[in-house]
């Protein structure tokens, strides 16, 4: 067995155990294996989804509702609708459409790229179901290319980023993100928490040393990784009090949102957060 990512032929076994499907507390049956590269340090499920599996809305029934509202604070950030307006975007991945709802009145040309047919963007969103069918139609380039969520899904994320090179324009960015395998509650909650992250919707899991080499195998240059923490202290000390995730209930008094973002903040900085963003140019365009 090889690494799918980097080549190399030294994988280790990372976890073997009970992995989710669908919505917490539903687990897959059986034990599952999730190996791990000794050279670029990425993690893969020893059977992922097959792509059907998202084409028909079944992933969307299995999962409920998108969790896009939680990354917000990041997102809003990064592409605020000061930072869109005008421009050209293409989202990898849309999912329901939450993030195109929230581009649509500023962006001057919007696309998605997203294999679930069941969904409808409406008139204003030009949408594809793979990007080699988006590539056929030889678009102009885009300023910016967002891909939320959807590397740990599909079969090979290298060729994934690498095709979405042409399409980036010369001072374009390109912005993904994926859950961090190196979550503060892996390690503080070793027994209960791999059970929960690991999932069988989720082929890859990465973490920030590995992502930076998956963007810069796939064609990329000034390759920032950030860390972000999408849920606060209240849901890491349900976790810590009951061995399973928040579901909004509120164990801190609401008037000490210092103290959460200081824990937010704590995590981030030490590379423990939930998720990473990955920002990124196309190699070899002048920037």
């Amino acid at each position: 067995m090889k690494c799918e990512i980097c080549g190399h032929g030294k994988i280790t076994i990372a976890y073997f155990g009970k992995v989710r499907a669908g919505a917490f507390p539903n687990l897959a049956d059986g034990s599952k294996t999730v190996f791990e590269c000794d050279s670029c340090g990425v993690q893969f499920l020893e059977h992922g989804q097959d792509h059907k599996y998202y084409q028909t809305g079944e992933y969307r029934e299995s999962v409920g509702d998108s969790d896009l509202a939680s990354h917000w604070r990041f997102i809003s950030q990064i592409l605020d609708k000061e930072t869109i307006s005008g421009l050209k975007l293409l989202d990898v991945g849309s999912g329901p459409g939450e993030f195109l709802d929230y581009c649509k009145p500023h962006v001057s040309k919007l696309y998605a790229v997203e294999p679930d047919e069941t969904v409808d963007y409406g008139e204003s969103v030009q949408r594809y179901v793979s990007v080699d069918q988006l590539l056929k139609d030889d678009p102009e380039p885009f300023n910016i290319i967002t891909c939320f969520s959807v590397i740990e899904h599909v079969s090979d994320p290298l060729t994934l980023l690498a095709s979405c090179e042409p399409l980036l324009s010369d001072q374009g960015i390109f912005i993904v993100s994926t859950p961090n395998r190196q979550d503060f509650n892996m390690a503080f909650l070793s027994d209960e928490f791999p059970r929960f992250f690991y999932r069988i919707a989720h082929k890859y899991y990465f973490h920030a040393e590995s992502l930076a080499n998956l963007g810069e195998q796939a064609g990329y240059d000034d390759i920032k990784i950030c860390h972000y923490q999408r849920f606060g202290l209240d849901n890491q000390l349900i976790w810590a009090r009951d061995k399973f995730p928040g579901r909004g209930e509120m164990v801190l008094p609401e008037s000490e949102p210092t103290l959460d973002m200081a824990w937010r903040s704590y995590l981030e900085h030490y590379g423990m957060s939930d998720y990473l963003y990955m920002m990124m140019k196309s190699r070899g365009k002048e920037n």
